[in-house]
């Protein structure tokens, strides 16, 4: 098992991927926000505002789908999206005639925010994969669409850093032990932190240094305890 971070840009990160070298994606890419206006951010939260602003413009959605397809053989991907990106998200792998599927993470003790909007105590994510990929069939536990996990205060400074415990319950209906799990949007690292208790490679990409400086610290803390190795990528891509 070894885990490989690189920072740069992640499609040109992956266009130098080799076809077919993993096996899931999961993936937390720059949310479209629509009720940034909307909420009352003020106080304490006005810093989390300040920090969304700065990856609230989306993603290449096509250009992402068509790398992944390419590097990810059969196709399987778990990609976190806002409200206003599930219908391009969804359509990515119904297009396709893949198994399309929204999952929510329902987030009980979120802000209770409600100048005019819905409270945010929501997140959804789309899970695409081909047939014949790997999905646990013996826990239908695990297997809820609707996963209630409480919002933490971030501990790392990602202001959409998710639950540990959400990406380890998506790794392991999605992979095997030894199965090498790309997440092109790393952010702080969680994603990359759940694949080495499990015992899955990793390959992470992270285009902001401070973000990626962080995931490097975090998820060489948890190889630690299990002697993965650990190979750094500190190159930015052209």
């Amino acid at each position: 098992m070894n885990v490989q971070l690189h920072l740069g840009d992640c499609l040109e990160v992956m266009r130098g991927m080799a076809d077919k070298s993993v096996d899931a994606v999961i993936t937390d890419p720059p949310y479209v926000l629509d009720n940034a206006g909307g909420n009352n951010w003020s106080g304490r939260h006005e810093k989390q505002k300040t920090l969304l602003n700065e990856i609230d413009k989306g993603f290449e959605v096509d250009a992402f789908y068509q790398l992944t397809k390419r590097v990810c053989n059969p196709y399987q991907a778990y990609v976190f999206c806002s409200n206003k990106q599930i219908p391009e998200t969804m359509m990515l792998g119904m297009k396709d005639g893949l198994i399309t599927n929204l999952l929510i993470w329902n987030k009980f003790n979120s802000i209770p925010f409600s100048n005019g909007t819905w409270r945010s105590d929501a997140e959804f994510i789309v899970h695409i994969r081909d047939r014949g990929t790997t999905f646990n069939k013996g826990d239908s536990e695990l297997k809820r669409k609707i996963t209630t996990l409480p919002l933490n205060q971030t501990r790392y400074g990602h202001p959409t850093e998710k639950p540990i415990e959400l990406m380890r319950k998506y790794i392991l209906v999605s992979s095997r032990p030894g199965d090498t799990i790309l997440d092109p949007f790393m952010g702080s690292g969680t994603t990359g932190v759940a694949c080495v208790q499990t015992g899955r490679n990793f390959f992470g990409v992270e285009i902001d240094p401070t973000y990626f400086a962080i995931a490097e610290r975090r998820i060489k803390d948890a190889q630690q305890q299990v002697r993965l190795p650990f190979d750094v990528n500190k190159e930015v891509s052209d």
